[in-house]
């Protein structure tokens, strides 16, 4: 990632003294997220060579990469996250309501699970909020379409991102520029002349995605760029929010985990080898000692021969594969503890009776990768929902978010033993340390929803005891004419 000091434009010559740093940087970074996103896609390399195509291909490609990476996503954002600006709210406030419609508007959850994907297999990620009709929505960028410039002496502190694509032959950079600590300028630059010499243009063109076929070439910025539009942005989180997927301890960039191309590439060949020993030795061969071929009878599938000196042979393999099959279990089973993914052995049943700290037990590294993924994806899901608050209001869609904070309801990814919860919920409010609405959370009820249900269940049972209390009194009163006629009766 280039260091500087100030923005510099593309018009200004001095922005092509970059174009070493920022190629070279593209070019890891591409490598990488096109290698981990084929080995995803489940385009392996394969292990063993057919040289002939009437050849039997007996190339098996076990796609961990896929399933670490679905696993990852599904684990980070079981379901739709959920924000919270109220926390002794009984019922969602208006600003809870409009970041629902919000999420919604950006894709939900399928946006959530791609946005996470990208992450695991690219390492870095980026976000814009974009003031679109009639709702804020969030845009997840393609991963390899931005650069970062951050400051020479403060890594952390970003001076500008630039985005880079083509339309319709024509060159366009758009400059995300923070100006002052809560305001950002957006500048749009486009190519001045097309008839320009080569060195004044990008030399491998972009797509829409902001990919490149080969190493990219800015020497000629400052002969070719004319400013064309400039955008101002009020918030102190910027237009374009990055997040890292895993901390990368020597780039600011963050850690994909599709790189375990050896590993993978290993158990696939482990993989072919078994199932090219399983097919050749699929069908045994049998033959008998000691028999001359042509006394030899045939009928029904069973071969005889009056001579007793001869011996049948069967011609199969003894070995069961058990120890090229345990290799690959292991193998497989160190390629999901790089990547901390969890896959549990056995059926349902056999967790009946385990706990719900057992299962977090059982999942411990899972979990550990999940907070750091929470606690990254968190902070720009966090950004975003004040990003588009902020948007809301000046629309008139929302009142004032000022000093709102913005938190994020995760859900959880495990499953849980409702009766073990509610025994804990028991104890609690038995000990008085835990309110009705808390216990309802735990349990995944929504307070402001069950509140009004149950007045309206008091309303009905009251209503049903006041009609019985009637019914009863009006018994009453007639049993007591019938006793005070039968008296009067008696009397005359």
């Amino acid at each position: 990632m280039p260091s500087v000091f100030q923005y510099i434009p593309p018009t200004d010559s001095r922005r092509s003294r970059f174009s070493t740093l920022v190629s070279g940087e593209y070019a890891r970074r591409e490598k990488e997220y096109a290698l981990a996103l084929r080995y995803y896609r489940g385009e392996h390399d394969a292990q063993l060579v057919v040289e002939d195509e009437d050849d039997v291909d007996d190339n098996v490609f076990i796609n961990l990469v896929k399933l670490a990476g679905d696993r990852t996503a599904s684990f980070l954002f079981p379901k739709g996250v959920e924000f919270i600006t109220d926390q002794a709210a009984v019922e969602k406030t208006e600003h809870e309501l409009f970041l629902d419609d919000f999420v919604r508007a950006s894709g939900g959850l399928k946006t959530l699970i791609k946005w996470a994907l990208r992450g695991f297999l690219a390492g870095h990620t980026f976000i814009q909020v974009v003031d679109a009709d009639p709702m804020p929505r969030m845009i997840v960028a393609d991963p390899l379409s931005i650069t970062v410039f951050w400051r020479a002496d403060d890594q952390a502190d970003v001076v500008w991102y630039e985005s880079r694509y083509i339309v319709a032959g024509m060159t366009h950079i758009r400059d995300f520029v923070r100006s002052s600590p809560d305001k950002w300028m957006i500048y749009d630059y486009q190519q001045k002349d097309e008839a320009a010499s080569r060195l004044g243009r990008d030399i491998n063109e972009f797509t829409h995605h902001g990919r490149l076929d080969t190493i990219m070439n800015n020497d000629g910025e400052g002969l070719s760029y004319k400013l064309v539009k400039k955008t101002p942005f009020t918030h102190p989180h910027g237009p374009l929010l990055d997040t890292p997927h895993l901390p990368d301890p020597d780039s600011y960039y963050g850690m994909g985990e599709g790189r375990e191309k050896t590993l993978q590439d290993t158990i696939n060949r482990l993989a072919s080898i078994r199932n090219q020993i399983a097919r050749e030795n699929a069908e045994p061969v049998d033959f008998l000692a000691g028999a001359d071929a042509s006394s030899i009878e045939s009928g029904g599938g069973i071969l005889s021969h009056p001579s007793p000196d001869a011996r049948p042979y069967r011609l199969e393999m003894k070995g069961d594969l058990a120890g090229i099959t345990s290799s690959i279990d292991r193998l497989v089973e160190t390629y999901l503890a790089l990547v901390r993914v969890v896959l549990l052995k056995g059926e349902a049943k056999d967790l009946q009776r385990v706990t719900n700290a057992s299962v977090r037990t059982l999942f411990l590294d899972a979990l550990a990768k999940n907070g750091i993924l929470r606690s990254a994806y968190g902070d720009t899901l966090r950004k975003a929902a004040d990003i588009a608050l902020m948007m809301g209001y000046k629309r008139g869609l929302v009142s004032n978010p000022a000093g709102i904070k913005v938190t994020v309801d995760w859900p959880s990814p495990l499953p849980e033993d409702m009766t073990e919860i509610a025994n804990m919920i028991a104890l609690a409010q038995s000990g008085g340390y835990m309110s009705r609405k808390t216990a309802a959370e735990m349990v995944g009820l929504d307070w402001g929803r069950e509140q009004a249900g149950i007045k309206e269940d008091n309303a009905s049972d009251m209503l049903d005891k006041k009609q019985t209390l009637t019914i009863e009194a009006e018994a009453a009163n007639m049993n007591n004419e019938k006793d005070v006629n039968g008296t009067l009766a008696s009397a005359k």
